[in-house]
Formats: C-alpha cells, sequence, structure tokens
C-alpha cells in the first residue's frame, strides 16, 4: 500500500462473513485501505476486490488463521511492509 502516507490502514481477521465483513465495509465506505486477513483467501480476495471497487481503496490480502501462535507477528510484518 504504498503511498498512503497520512491515510488509515486497517487490518483484522474478517472471517470472510458476518461481523468481519460488515466492519471491513463500514471501514471502506470511511476511506480506509484495508489489509484483509481469514484463513480462506478465494474469499478474502473477492471481497477485497468488491470493497476497492466500490470504495476506491487500497486492499492486500493475507491468509492466516488467527488460531496459530504466530499469526497476529505474521499478520503485523506483512501489514507494517504494505504500508511502507
Amino acid at each position: 500500500m504504498s503511498g498512503t502516507v497520512g491515510r488509515e490502514v486497517g487490518a483484522g481477521d474478517w472471517s470472510e462473513r458476518g461481523i468481519g465483513v460488515a466492519l471491513a465495509r463500514e471501514l471502506a465506505g470511511g476511506g480506509t485501505n484495508l489489509v484483509l486477513t481469514a484463513r480462506r483467501r478465494e474469499r478474502l480476495e473477492k471481497l477485497a476486490r468488491e470493497l476497492a471497487a466500490a470504495h476506491k481503496i487500497r486492499t492486500e490480502v493475507f491468509a492466516a488463521d488467527s488460531r496459530s501462535r504466530n499469526a497476529p507477528q505474521q499478520i503485523f510484518t506483512f501489514t507494517l511492509a504494505k504500508a511502507g
């Protein structure tokens, strides 16, 4: 997500449906660039395309299982690299 200085970036485990998707849509509607994470990459990519097109934001996808001990650090590292 280069070029996002001064813009917000939201990252979270969106879990492909339910409250996670609702939150992603709300953030995207406010212009927040997003790093979408969940276990199923295919669903995330579909959501990422939808949100980027509808709200003119940048989206990144990182498939991760939030139950994994290393997931939070991996997601954080990925998000920092993309925001760079």
